[in-house]
């Protein structure tokens, strides 16, 4: 941090900006002015760093700009600036710290209400989506969050329904550092809104392809992450008490069923067994084959069998 800088120090690093800020480069002399703003905004009694700002010699429109807008403390850009500003920046041929430099201009202008919020807001939208320089996503994705509270909800909606479609072009070196903006975006969505773009998800949840399935659930778990400042952004209003249930008295219950009963009934005494006598033995139901009936073997049948052993 520049406020633990010695003075020493402070002033070597100002004598380097100033010695860039005399170079022919383009991004040498940016780099320059981004230090110098960087300096004027941590210690705003300094003067050296608008002097060094307007001695500089701007050859390019958004170097020229961004000088105008520090030594003012602000800029009202005009339309014909703004589109000139987003064709600069969809340019592979653009250097990504004057882009940078462009990302600065549309913040502050946005900032300033000037009508072109939701303008700006898509064109950072899809520089998160299509920018071929990581460094340039990473500052339309921190650009577009520090306008969201200038957005109205709609335009929030919006925005975060481009950046959900973003999600569905399958292409991992395009979509990987969309959730992590989208995430914190939505928490700028009332919950009826929230809601929507939840379901929406869930939707693209149900994809195919592990290329959009991925995305859209690192999205629902930045939204998890940071719900916490969701409370304050929306405060819940209190559920209504329900009202305490009326208490039912139990009737009582009567201790004189529990006794002991066991002495009202008495049991049948059981009969003794019967004796046997000594010198009898025990009867059974079998037959002896003496006390079967037999035919008298002088009956008419047996002639036959005259002469015949029916003992062998």
């Amino acid at each position: 941090p520049l406020e633990l800088c010695t003075r020493p120090q402070l002033n070597a690093l100002l004598r380097a900006a100033e010695v860039l800020s005399g170079r022919e480069s383009l991004t040498v002399q940016a780099a320059a002015m981004l230090l110098l703003d960087h300096v004027h905004t941590s210690m705003p009694r300094q003067k050296r760093p608008l002097k060094i700002l307007q001695e500089m010699d701007c050859g390019n429109m958004s170097l020229a700009l961004l000088r105008e807008d520090i030594c003012a403390g602000g800029l009202h850009l005009q339309e014909a600036q703004v589109s000139d500003i987003f064709l600069d920046n969809l340019k592979t041929a653009t250097p990504w710290i004057i882009k940078q430099v462009n990302l600065r201009l549309l913040t502050d202008d946005a900032r300033n209400d000037h009508g072109s919020a939701l303008h700006i807001a898509t064109h950072l939208s899809n520089l998160i989506k299509v920018s071929d320089r990581v460094t340039v996503r990473h500052g339309a994705g921190l650009a577009l969050l520090e306008i969201a509270p200038r957005l109205t909800v709609d335009q929030r909606n919006e925005v975060s329904v481009e950046l959900c479609r973003g999600l569905e072009l399958g292409q991992q070196e395009f979509t990987k550092y969309i959730p992590d903006y989208l995430g914190r975006l939505a928490l700028w969505l009332p919950p009826e809104q929230l809601d929507e773009c939840l379901a929406d998800l869930g939707v693209t949840l149900s994809a195919s392809s592990s290329r959009i399935v991925t995305p859209v659930l690192d999205t629902v778990g930045v939204i998890y992450e940071e719900y916490d400042i969701y409370h304050q952004r929306f405060p819940e209003e209190p559920e209504e008490a329900e009202p305490a249930p009326i208490p039912v008295e139990e009737p009582a219950i009567d201790e004189t069923r529990f006794q002991d009963v066991s002495g009202l009934y008495d049991e049948p005494e059981a009969k003794p067994a019967r004796r046997r006598k000594a010198g009898t033995t025990r009867r059974t139901t079998r037959k002896k084959a003496s006390d079967e009936p037999q035919e008298e073997l002088n009956s008419p049948a047996f002639d036959n069998f005259e002469g015949v052993d029916f003992d062998s």
